[in-house]
């Protein structure tokens, strides 16, 4: 079984070799890395090319933000599933071998996530929880999976990507369109991976998160998407 792991950036030089290094550290090595530069304007080209690793793959875009460059390493996926890093993110070296021990069928997958604020030196695991199939959508509008705790497999992707038209809420979107055609498995006590908390976080101006936030709900909540069957209540 061979991993895709997609890490979208930009202008996030002084994060991404945390997150490259920790890819290089992972005990299963049947993977490749597919470093999406969406646009960035500083040395971004130049951390990436340090690495010598074959695995490691550069590719460059026109600014889009976050969502079509996702799409963007899964249309170059070669691995038969594809996990999600974000720049300012790690995988602890054991995440692949638990996923490639774990996944038994095409589905997504999903783990436990630590969020670690280095500034304070503070971290808090969040734990998921199992889910039936098909999906009770008023269960998922309740909970929030990063994309970084996903590794879903490349046909479902390539079948239901992410909107283009979102940078947050984009992950919630996705997984209502997935979760109504395939299985969303959780593997419990495995906190895989970690978001480090800082200031230059996509979420921290709460305005602008707020305002992309309610036009995802907008989507979301519009006619014929699956998530509309959500209680009036959840509403």
């Amino acid at each position: 079984m061979k991993f895709t792991i997609i890490i979208p950036t930009y202008n996030r030089a002084a994060f991404l070799p945390n997150a490259i290094e920790s890819v290089l550290a992972q005990t299963y090595t049947d993977w490749e890395l597919i470093v999406v530069d969406d646009g960035s304007t500083d040395n971004t080209k130049d951390v990436v090319s340090q690495y010598s690793d074959s695995r490691i793959i550069y590719i460059y875009q026109q600014n889009a933000e976050r969502s079509a460059a996702r799409n963007n390493g899964i249309a170059h996926a070669k691995g038969d599933y594809v996990c999600f890093l974000d720049s300012d993110n790690v995988m602890l070296p054991n995440r692949l071998q638990l996923l490639s021990e774990t996944i038994t069928k095409t589905a997504c997958y999903f783990t436990d996530i630590e969020y670690r604020n280095e500034g304070k030196g503070s971290s808090a695991i969040k734990t998921g929880r199992e889910y039936p199939f098909p999906m009770d959508v008023n269960m998922l509008i309740q909970d929030i999976i990063a994309t970084p705790q996903l590794c879903c497999s490349t046909e479902i992707l390539r079948k239901h990507k992410f909107n283009p038209a979102l940078s947050i809420g984009e992950d919630m979107e996705l997984l209502f369109r997935i979760t109504a055609e395939y299985p969303l498995v959780y593997i419990p006590n495995q906190a895989t991976v970690v978001e480090v908390e800082h200031e230059g976080r996509s979420v921290a101006n709460h305005s602008i998160s707020s305002e992309k936030q309610m036009n995802a709900l907008r989507i979301m909540f519009s006619k014929g998407h699956p998530a509309n069957k959500v209680s009036r209540k959840q509403k």
